[in-house]
């Protein structure tokens, strides 16, 4: 399906959905989180996913100083969203490209210093040493 299909697909269900909304006095509250989820908007940031390109991914992973995950790049990164639409295992709309990426495909680089493996926390993904967490978070 290309994006001109997938678009009148939306505004079809929306022209329904309205219609049904009206007959049910119009929550424009509603209406507007409905359309915004249809579209990728997010909550947080209240604008809408745009796919990034390899060069893009590739940037921020230097930014941020990590590393590739054994398997992993951007060209993989982006080739595996984009084949899925964009979406999260779930079926949701991926709303955050950056997260996935530093969640799931990169870590810190190490330092050989005796250390070979960095150990991450079990609740939010992020290297201990970095995490905020209850758990984590030295005292």
């Amino acid at each position: 399906m290309n994006s001109i299909e997938a678009l009148t697909k939306i505004v079809d269900e929306l022209e329904h959905r309205i219609a049904e909304l009206e007959g049910n006095r119009l929550d424009k509250g509603k209406l507007k989180a409905y359309i915004d989820t249809k579209m990728g908007v997010s909550k947080r940031t209240g604008s809408a996913f745009t796919p990034p390109t390899e060069a893009e991914v590739q940037e921020y992973v230097k930014e941020i100083q990590y590393q590739w995950k054994e398997k992993y790049s951007a060209k993989w990164v982006v080739d595996h969203y984009a084949q899925s639409g964009w979406r999260l295992d779930n079926g949701n709309p991926m709303k955050d490209w950056k997260s996935a990426v530093r969640l799931h495909y990169v870590e810190p680089y190490v330092q050989s210093k005796g250390t070979s493996k960095v150990s991450y926390c079990a609740s939010s993904g992020m290297p201990k040493d970095k995490c905020q967490c209850k758990y984590c978070r030295k005292v």
